[in-house]
């Protein structure tokens, strides 16, 4: 073979050899800085079990009320957690966390099919009293995960003005839109279990002879406010109890209710979320909700 072929063919080799590693190079670069094109999120695998904390638990409560208490460590150690890379709408910037799957555990959680678990109802309870309702339809898409730490952090990086403390279980998202409108986020994940929500905010309801507009408004503060606040004693425990001992009309004006939903950091720090996206009428409907809601309190630490 002359001189002249023996130099393509190495010339060839050294193009080829130098594209693979720059490949390699380029992906492992992805997952420890976690740069990526938009959209496209990163996972890979790791055998390193000592990465996965010790001493995770996360208790499942299923349709006939019994509860079972998941070793999530062990179930980690078991299944290869993932380093994953997202956008964190909560934390507004990139991350990486270890994570496994969210759906097979929660099918070996509540002891239920995938198909079964479609018609659920599911709340997700954190450890500060955040219950978020959301449809088995939803936890079955593609998609959920269980974030088990921080690989940014030693400890877990704090998430807003309050500097919540996420760990010590997380659910994250994987995909291009999974805004937390749509899909929960629930961080400090303690308990999830299968509820009715029909019986779950039932003391939340208007009675049936109630004006469309009220009704309008208690679906609203179902699907946007319950995950934090009580009504009756129904629904989450981050943000105050509305209905007893008194309804917040009777000691707020209406004009401040409406600007504090709209904008609360204007007001004082704190947890709950500015809501920007609610219509004047939207608004008025939360309104009609929350003063015909006061002439039909049920308080039961009062019994």
């Amino acid at each position: 073979m002359d001189g002249a072929r023996w130099h393509c063919i190495l010339t060839l080799g050294l193009v080829v050899s130098a594209s693979v590693a720059g490949c390699v190079e380029s992906r492992e670069s992805m997952a420890r800085t976690g740069s990526r094109a938009p959209g496209i999120d990163v996972v890979e695998p790791t055998e390193n079990r000592e990465l996965v904390p010790p001493g995770l638990k996360l208790e499942f409560v299923g349709e006939n009320g019994l509860a079972k208490t998941l070793n999530v460590t062990t179930y980690a150690n078991a299944h290869r957690p993932r380093v994953v890379v997202i956008d964190d709408p909560n934390h507004h910037h990139r991350k990486r966390y270890l994570a496994l799957p969210l759906l097979p555990l929660l099918v070996e959680g509540f002891e239920i099919s995938i198909e079964a678990m479609r018609s659920k109802e599911i709340i997700m309870e954190a450890l500060d009293g955040y219950a978020s309702p959301v449809s088995g339809e939803v936890l079955t898409r593609p998609g959920a995960l269980l974030a088990i730490d921080d690989i940014d952090h030693d400890e877990w990086e704090p998430i807003g003005d309050k500097q919540a403390d996420p760990a010590p279980l997380y659910v994250v998202w994987r995909g291009e839109d999974r805004s937390p409108e749509r899909f929960p986020w629930p961080w400090a994940l303690a308990r999830v279990r299968i509820a009715e929500l029909d019986q779950e905010y039932q003391a939340a309801e208007l009675p049936a002879h109630s004006t469309a507009r009220a009704q309008r408004g208690h679906a609203l503060f179902v699907a946007r406010c319950i995950r934090c606040h009580a009504i009756n004693r129904a629904g989450g425990r981050v943000g105050p109890e509305l209905n007893v001992p008194r309804n917040i009309t009777e000691y707020r004006p209406a004009a401040q209710i409406i600007a504090f939903i709209r904008a609360p950091q204007s007001f004082r720090y704190s947890a709950m979320p500015a809501n920007p996206d609610l219509t004047d009428r939207q608004l008025g409907d939360l309104l009609s909700y929350l003063r015909a809601i006061k002439e039909w309190k049920i308080d039961p630490s009062s019994d």
